[in-house]
């Protein structure tokens, strides 16, 4: 009985639970009354940054602090309807040393203070919610203070050897602003005075732990200087950069440096090379030391016994092409070498105990490069995905008009002999091959992107920038520069892949020359290494001959 009473209780309720809830079958949620945002900007401009939109305010160098408005410009799929929509600001930024979190209830705008002689970044969620629905649109805005030529261009340009000045192009927003005389532009040191004048090669890092830039300039009297790229403030004077001079010696007048890794990543080694032949070694700074000045091997070469025509770093070496000697001569950074990674530590500090010395290889590949000039050296490294004990030295014989290519395979435990100064026993096997076709001379603008295949380079022949293919000898033209103007420089953004940067290592920057006008090109090149043709060339005109670019950027950034 109690059993039956109990199944009527159970199907009792579950005609009442039925009863208040009729399927009626037709299911409407009408979507086009969801008013959706389609586009959107901002002003002042925005510009895609790494983790969103970004808005930069210029720092003026005054004391005074402004109230600046950011305008959020949506566009919507009903805009009759745009009256409905709520804008909240969710900002996190720190003002005077305390951490501020708020939220601004405001139509449209969100008004900031930019102290203009200070730091401060906002960093907000934008909401933008439609009352009708509840339905929300996020997007990630920072709103910063910007010192000048933060991820810039530097352009080295001039007429005369003493007459240089340090150009910038700089893009904020979307639109680039060219800046002929940078120092001029931001000093507000009165003890510098157009320390530029004679400046003849720029180079770049990045400080990974401080994630501080710095821009290493050298000059024509052979001194040198660091300065902060953005706001070119300087850092370090030629007495931290250079080591003395011994009375008596020859200036030490740069020519080219050369690295595997601008970003710091940890093999933030370089070498720097003199126009007579002579090199310096450095280790994490632009702080440069005469290498092997405390080793007791005997066959170690003094600077007088070679002169280095060109040069590339490997994984355990810094390889040379020797003229004076005809062979190739290297110095290892391994072993017992240190080198202080810090700039409190004195210049006495370092040890340069690894000798130069002979490469020893083979005499036969020796003899096949008698007569011929070094042209540009280069190896495979890619942001550590490979190991760099690939090296290739391009050779020019006059006699022929051809070029000649030297491929250096760096042997298995190359660190190890290296430590040992085993110096009787090659670290390398060599051989030679052909480049067909190719006829490219000493001072001829060429570059390789670690990025690339080892078989592929780029070179400039007049107004015309070529892909070189090492293993079919095919030429194909990535570049075709306007009328008048010939190709002076060809230099990467970067040629680190660093996680942090982008595709960097993609953008190539080209310094044309037009009689006693200069000009920038810049173009994008595809994994492949064809020309990226939805990359809309930039041109940028104005300046003097182009002697050197280069690009400096914050740690984390990237272009795409």
């Amino acid at each position: 009985m109690m059993k039956n009473i109990f199944s009527g209780l159970i199907l009792l309720s579950a005609i009442t639970l039925g009863s208040c809830y009729e399927d009626k079958g037709n299911y409407s949620y009408h979507f086009e009354d969801i008013n959706s945002v389609d586009t959107l900007s901002f002003t002042p401009e925005a510009y895609s940054g790494l983790n969103g939109w970004m808005i930069d305010y210029m720092k003026t160098g005054e004391a005074d602090t402004t109230t600046e408005r950011v305008t959020v410009n949506p566009t919507f799929s009903a805009p009759d309807k745009a009256n409905e929509m709520e804008y909240f600001w969710y900002r996190s930024y720190t003002w005077n040393g305390k951490n501020v979190r708020d939220t601004l209830y405001t139509p449209g705008y969100m008004d900031v203070l930019i102290p203009q002689n200070g730091e401060v970044t906002y960093s907000v969620i934008l909401e933008i919610r439609d009352r009708a629905t509840d339905i929300s649109y996020f997007t990630r805005l920072d709103v910063r203070t910007r010192e000048w030529y933060t991820n810039s261009l530097f352009v080295l340009h001039g007429n005369s050897v003493n007459n240089m000045r340090l150009g910038n192009v700089e893009t904020v927003g979307n639109e680039p602003n060219i800046t002929l005389d940078a120092f001029e532009k931001a000093n507000t040191d009165p003890n510098l005075h157009e320390p530029f004048k004679n400046a003849r090669v720029l180079s770049y890092r990045m400080d990974a732990m401080s994630r501080e830039a710095e821009l290493a300039v050298f000059k024509t009297d052979g001194t040198a200087e660091v300065y902060n790229p953005f706001g070119l403030k300087r850092k370090y004077d030629n007495y931290f950069v250079m080591p003395p001079t011994e009375a008596g010696s020859n200036l030490f007048i740069a020519k080219t440096l050369i690295n595997l890794c601008p970003s710091g990543n940890g093999y933030d080694f370089r070498a720097l090379i003199s126009n007579d032949g002579r090199f310096y070694t450095s280790r994490s700074l632009f702080r440069f030391y005469v290498p092997g000045t405390t080793t007791e091997n005997t066959s170690h070469l003094m600077p007088d016994q070679y002169r280095i025509g060109t040069g590339v770093m490997s994984y355990s070496y810094y390889v040379f092409w020797d003229e004076k000697g005809k062979r190739f001569i290297h110095n290892t950074f391994s072993g017992t070498n240190f080198i202080p990674p810090f700039d409190t530590a004195n210049r006495e500090d370092a040890v340069l105990s690894t000798p130069v010395l002979d490469s020893q290889v083979d005499p036969d590949v020796l003899a096949s490069l008698q007569g011929m000039q070094p042209v540009y050296a280069y190896v495979n490294n890619f942001g550590g995905f490979q190991q760099a004990n690939d090296v290739r030295f391009i050779f020019y014989d006059p006699a022929h008009q051809r070029n000649l290519m030297c491929r250096l395979k760096e042997n298995e435990g190359g660190k190890t002999r290296a430590a040992g100064n085993e110096e009787n026993q090659s670290p390398f096997t060599a051989d030679t091959i052909s480049l067909p076709g190719l006829a490219i001379e000493p001072g001829t603008p060429i570059v390789y992107n670690a990025s690339l295949s080892l078989d592929f380079f780029f070179y400039a022949d007049g107004s015309t920038v070529y892909r070189y293919n090492v293993s079919n000898g095919d030429k194909s033209i990535i570049y075709e520069a306007p009328a008048g103007y010939e190709v002076s420089v060809l230099k990467f953004k970067q040629n680190d892949d660093y996680y942090y940067w982008g595709n960097l290592y993609r953008y190539l920057n080209i310094g044309l020359n037009r009689g006693s006008e200069g000009a920038v090109a810049e173009i994008k090149i595809t994994s492949a290494g064809d020309r990226d043709e939805k990359f809309e060339e930039q041109f940028y005109e104005g300046f003097d001959n182009i002697v050197d670019l280069q690009f400096c950027n914050e740690l984390q950034y990237q272009i795409d």
